[in-house]
Protein backbone atom coordinates (compact mmCIF):
# COMPACT_ATOMS: atom_id res chain seq x y z
CA UNK A 1 0.00 0.00 0.00
CA UNK A 2 1.42 3.47 -1.24
CA UNK A 3 0.28 6.24 1.65
CA UNK A 4 0.25 9.88 0.07
CA UNK A 5 0.15 12.92 2.43
CA UNK A 6 -0.95 16.33 1.39
CA UNK A 7 0.53 18.89 3.51
CA UNK A 8 0.45 21.92 2.28
CA UNK A 9 0.26 23.43 -0.93
CA UNK A 10 3.76 23.13 -1.64
CA UNK A 11 4.93 19.82 0.19
CA UNK A 12 3.69 16.19 -0.29
CA UNK A 13 5.01 13.08 1.06
CA UNK A 14 4.97 9.34 -0.33
CA UNK A 15 5.90 5.91 1.34
CA UNK A 16 4.95 2.40 1.33
CA UNK A 17 7.27 -0.06 -0.77
CA UNK A 18 7.93 1.08 -4.34
CA UNK A 19 7.02 4.63 -3.65
CA UNK A 20 10.74 5.82 -4.57
CA UNK A 21 10.28 4.12 -8.06
CA UNK A 22 7.20 5.29 -8.29
CA UNK A 23 8.29 9.11 -7.90
CA UNK A 24 11.19 8.95 -10.25
CA UNK A 25 8.88 7.44 -12.84
CA UNK A 26 6.24 10.60 -12.29
CA UNK A 27 9.10 12.85 -12.38
CA UNK A 28 10.63 13.69 -8.77
CA UNK A 29 13.99 14.15 -9.87
CA UNK A 30 15.82 13.15 -6.98
CA UNK A 31 13.29 12.54 -4.20
CA UNK A 32 14.37 13.42 -0.78
CA UNK A 33 14.05 10.91 1.92
CA UNK A 34 13.29 11.99 5.68
CA UNK A 35 14.31 9.39 7.50
CA UNK A 36 12.53 10.32 11.50
CA UNK A 37 8.95 10.63 9.36
CA UNK A 38 10.32 7.70 6.78
CA UNK A 39 8.63 9.09 3.80
CA UNK A 40 9.64 10.60 0.47
CA UNK A 41 8.75 14.65 0.63
CA UNK A 42 8.23 16.20 -3.12
CA UNK A 43 5.41 18.52 -4.42
CA UNK A 44 1.76 17.83 -4.78
CA UNK A 45 2.00 17.56 -8.80
CA UNK A 46 4.00 14.86 -8.40
CA UNK A 47 2.13 13.36 -5.58
CA UNK A 48 -1.15 13.19 -7.33
CA UNK A 49 0.59 11.64 -10.77
CA UNK A 50 1.71 9.14 -8.11
CA UNK A 51 -1.81 8.68 -7.08
CA UNK A 52 -2.58 8.27 -10.99
CA UNK A 53 0.18 5.58 -11.29
CA UNK A 54 -1.22 3.46 -8.49
CA UNK A 55 -4.96 4.23 -9.69
CA UNK A 56 -3.54 2.58 -13.39
CA UNK A 57 -1.93 -0.56 -11.52
CA UNK A 58 -4.46 -0.85 -9.33
CA UNK A 59 -2.54 -0.56 -6.22
CA UNK A 60 -3.75 0.38 -3.04
CA UNK A 61 -3.75 3.41 -1.91
CA UNK A 62 -4.10 5.39 1.58
CA UNK A 63 -4.64 9.22 0.94
CA UNK A 64 -4.24 11.86 3.28
CA UNK A 65 -4.80 15.62 3.09
CA UNK A 66 -3.94 18.32 5.55
CA UNK A 67 -6.45 21.08 3.89
CA UNK A 68 -9.17 19.99 6.54
CA UNK A 69 -7.26 20.36 9.51
CA UNK A 70 -6.45 23.79 8.85
CA UNK A 71 -10.03 25.28 9.11
CA UNK A 72 -10.14 27.00 5.74
CA UNK A 73 -12.88 25.25 4.58
CA UNK A 74 -16.61 26.01 4.88
CA UNK A 75 -18.79 24.88 8.40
Amino acid sequence: MIRVEFASKSAAYVSGPGSRALLVECGAKSPMFLPLRRVWATSPKVARDVLAACELRRIDVELVDHADDRGGGAP
